[in-house]
C-alpha cells in the first residue's frame, strides 16, 4: 500500500509539472498573447463587453485564449457561476479551459485537467479521455461540482462563438441539451 502511495504522489506531482510547463508564458504564441491581453476590465459575469472574439464562426479565434465558465443553460433552468462570489471563497481561478495544440487543458474544482479534442464540420468538437491531478476538495463550490464540470466536458458535441462568448453544446445526466457559456479570463 505504501508503494501504491507513493507511485500515485510522483504521478501527481509529474502531470502537476507537465501542465505547468505547458501553460506558462512561453508555450503561447505572440499571436495569442497579443489578443488575450485586449481583455477588457469589468464585472467578471460580463457577457460581451470588451471581448475581442466575434462571432466568426472560427476555431482559431478560441484557441490559445484562456476561458473562465460563468453560465450552464440547461432545459429547466440556468445555473450561473458568480465568478466575484468564488474568488471571495476563494475559488477564483476554477471551472476554466484552454484549446490548444490539439488539446483543451484547465481547471475543475480544484484539479487541472487536460486531454485530446477534434474539431470536424459545422462546429462539431469532441473530447476524448481527460486526465487530471488528483488534489483532495474539503470543500466545492455549490453551483456546480467538478466531476459534473468533467461530464458536461466529456459530453460536448458543438461549439460556438457568441457575443464574444464561447459555448459549448453538451448534454446533462439526464440526456437534455446543456450549454456551457465561457467568457475571456482576465
Amino acid at each position: 500500500m505504501k508503494h501504491f502511495v507513493k507511485l500515485a504522489a510522483l504521478l501527481s506531482l509529474a502531470m502537476i509539472a507537465l501542465i505547468a510547463c505547458k501553460s506558462g508564458p512561453d508555450a503561447t504564441s505572440g499571436a495569442s498573447k497579443s489578443r488575450s491581453s485586449g481583455t477588457a476590465a469589468g464585472s467578471s459575469n460580463r457577457q460581451s463587453s470588451g471581448s475581442t472574439v466575434g462571432n466568426t464562426g472560427e476555431f482559431t479565434d478560441v484557441v490559445g485564449l484562456d476561458w473562465q465558465l460563468v453560465e450552464i443553460r440547461l432545459a429547466s433552468r440556468r445555473v450561473q457561476i458568480n465568478r466575484d462570489k468564488l474568488a471571495a471563497e476563494g475559488f477564483g481561478e476554477i471551472f476554466t479551459l484552454r484549446f490548444e495544440d490539439g488539446r483543451v487543458s484547465g481547471v475543475g474544482a480544484p484539479n487541472r485537467y487536460f486531454g485530446p479534442y477534434t474539431l470536424a464540420g459545422n462546429q462539431a468538437i469532441s473530447m476524448g479521455q481527460m486526465a487530471s491531478t488528483q488534489m483532495a476538495t474539503f470543500r466545492e463550490p455549490e453551483e456546480l461540482k467538478e466531476h459534473e464540470y468533467y461530464a458536461y466536458l466529456q459530453s460536448v458535441s458543438r461549439w460556438n462563438v457568441s457575443g464574444g462568448n464561447l459555448e459549448l453544446h453538451s448534454k446533462g445526466a439526464d440526456g437534455a441539451e446543456a450549454v456551457l457559456v465561457f467568457v475571456l479570463a482576465r
